[in-house]
């Protein structure tokens, strides 16, 4: 198992595929036997290869994130790629760093869903306590029966904001 759970692939100045880890490979639906391809022959994914042909023609790191549509499982990912260069071994290339970002969007979509719910939730009987006072405000104190209908519903609103909070 590697240490390392981000994609990292190395393309050399030409394009080649020099290097894949697990998780890029796994993630963009790889093998092994592509390393030593030509990024054009083995990679499927439009904005991943859009970034690369981007990144190669301007020489500037760019990034992006996307729905992978590799795997049969859709997975959101975040994509850099980066010029780089290692003089002491003669090498440059591009540096392509993949995360996959698809536990934190789910996440975020259910703190999303949650925060809409207990806004609701606490929206409805904030409502009819506000619409009980008011009727208050505006005469129905005067009325006996009226006033008992109406605190009798602010008490039971209140209690029902008391046990949602």
């Amino acid at each position: 198992m590697s240490l390392i759970q981000d994609g990292v692939l190395l393309l050399d100045a030409a394009g080649t595929l020099t290097f894949g880890n697990a998780s890029a490979l796994k993630l963009l639906a790889l093998t092994p036997e592509h390393v030593q391809k030509h990024y054009l022959e083995i990679i499927k994914e439009p904005v991943l290869l859009r970034l690369i042909e981007t990144a190669m023609s301007s020489h500037e790191t760019q990034e992006d994130e996307f729905v992978s549509t590799a795997q049969a499982e859709q997975r959101s990912l975040s994509v850099s790629v980066e010029p780089f260069t290692w003089p002491e071994h003669q090498l440059q290339g591009w540096l392509i760093l993949i995360r996959d970002l698809t536990a934190v969007k789910r996440l975020e979509a259910i703190e999303r869903d949650f925060i809409t719910n207990v806004s609701h939730e606490l929206r409805t009987p904030l409502t009819s306590i506000k619409m009980a006072a008011e009727s208050l405000q505006m005469g129905a104190i005067a009325n006996e029966k009226l006033k008992e209908r109406f605190l009798s519903n602010i008490q039971r609103e209140a209690d029902r904001l008391t046990r949602l909070v």
